[in-house]
């Protein structure tokens, strides 16, 4: 279970997300992708995805396992992050000493193999090729359904403003869902790890996403600007191709 710890200074500090957030659904979506479950959901979407992708996945599911801990600098939350683009140059300049020791907790206790060493220190040609990994992995694989991701969080971020606007925040939080228990001060979360959350008056950013399944993510580390991604309702039919949708890259 995860709790997140509430002042009165963080429910005046919680917000909705604008949007989807490109990382956070790569990162959600690339551990979907080497899952079983979720096959309502997503069995459609990974028979159609798995063709399409050639060394991309591979590659990311080094950094993103299907279950367990993922480094935290994959889904960065600070920096302009409006478009891939500029999701990707913030995630790429991750400081040095922080890729190690991220990067580090996900192979412990041997020493890092071939890539994910010199990616770990920073080497120039193994960042190029993580961001290339994620642009490419984007065009392919998202992409094409990106208006859809799109409008369902658009749908869910209006069902969170309702809530707020008839509940107040402790009403948004009393409403997330199934997975949440709003005990106030606390914010009790369906986890698969005992994790506590203290908020200490930096607020809490709600983030829709997409491909997040089947429970709640947040950051490993406390100490990074709070952020908590849920996922949201989907129909069964959602991976039909739409005619006419433009690929939107970012």
């Amino acid at each position: 279970m995860l709790r997140v710890h509430f002042t009165s200074d963080d429910l005046a500090r919680v917000r909705v997300a604008p949007g989807p957030d490109f990382l956070w659904e790569i990162s959600n979506s690339i551990q979907t992708l080497q899952r079983r479950d979720g096959e309502r959901e997503f069995g459609a979407w990974r028979r159609w995805a798995r063709p399409r992708l050639s060394g991309s996945p591979r590659l990311l599911s080094r950094l993103l396992p299907p279950r367990g801990y993922s480094p935290d600098f994959l889904t960065p939350t600070t920096g302009d992050r409006g478009t891939l683009q500029a999701s990707v140059d913030v995630l790429l300049s991750t400081p040095r000493r922080r890729l190690r020791a991220e990067l580090e907790r996900l192979a412990p206790p041997v020493r890092l193999p071939g890539w994910l060493g010199e990616l770990a220190g920073g080497d120039a040609d193994a960042l190029r090729e993580l961001g290339g990994a994620l642009r490419t992995y984007q065009r392919e694989a998202l992409a094409p359904h990106w208006r859809r991701v799109h409008a369902d969080i658009d749908a869910d971020r209006a069902l969170r403003m309702r809530s707020l606007l008839d509940g107040g925040t402790e009403g948004l939080l009393a409403g997330l869902g199934p997975q949440f228990r709003w005990r106030a001060p606390v914010l009790e979360v369906a986890y698969p790890v005992d994790q506590d959350l203290w908020l200490r008056g930096r607020g809490l950013v709600l983030q829709p996403s997409f491909f997040c399944w089947p429970t709640p993510a947040t950051l490993a580390d406390g100490e990074l600007p709070p952020v908590l991604v849920h996922p949201i309702h989907h129909t069964p039919d959602w991976c039909l191709p739409a005619r006419g949708v433009r690929p939107a890259t970012g």
